[in-house]
């Protein structure tokens, strides 16, 4: 037999969840939240080669490169852009990791690139840069971060000129 209904362990998280947010507490996770999810927009939108259609609020923000980079760099292919991509990815651990690769330096950042499988999706999407902010960072440790992805993007298209 199937069952469609919501194993126990989620229904009462869920409903905790949606408990907490009801709370003062709550309330103002949640405005930190949205306060933080602005101050990466704020860095990162003046970035001249990527863009995003998140929601301006969204703690999960998803960076594609605009139309300009992608005919100024000639990338034809929707798997050139996700190479560039990983270099940005891949600037963005080495700018902030120490030489034992177990130790994050003070940036600590850490962004991924979004991975789907060509094969399973009706329309190809773009490939794009999945960054999250939480309310467990000051508005200070947000600036820094997006500045350093900023910082690392720019390093990458200046040695692609």
């Amino acid at each position: 037999m199937f069952s469609a209904a919501l194993p126990a362990i989620l229904a009462v998280t869920a409903s905790e969840s949606i408990a907490l947010l009801s709370t003062r507490e709550g309330e103002d996770q949640l405005s930190l939240l949205v306060e933080n999810a602005s101050a990466l927009r704020s860095v990162l939108d003046k970035s001249e080669y990527i863009e995003t259609t998140s929601d301006y609020n969204s703690p999960k923000a998803h960076y594609r490169l605009n139309e300009w980079t992608i005919s100024s760099q000639g990338l034809k292919t929707l798997q050139d852009q996700e190479r560039l991509l990983q270099e940005i990815v891949d600037e963005v651990s080495l700018f902030c990791c120490t030489s034992t690769k177990e130790q994050v330096n003070d940036h600590g950042v850490l962004i991924v690139r979004s991975h789907r499988i060509a094969a399973q999706e009706a329309f190809a999407a773009q490939p794009d840069l999945r960054i999250c902010v939480s309310s467990g960072h000051t508005k200070k440790e947000i600036e820094k971060a997006a500045t350093t992805i900023r910082t690392a993007i720019a390093r990458v298209m200046s040695r692609r000129r």
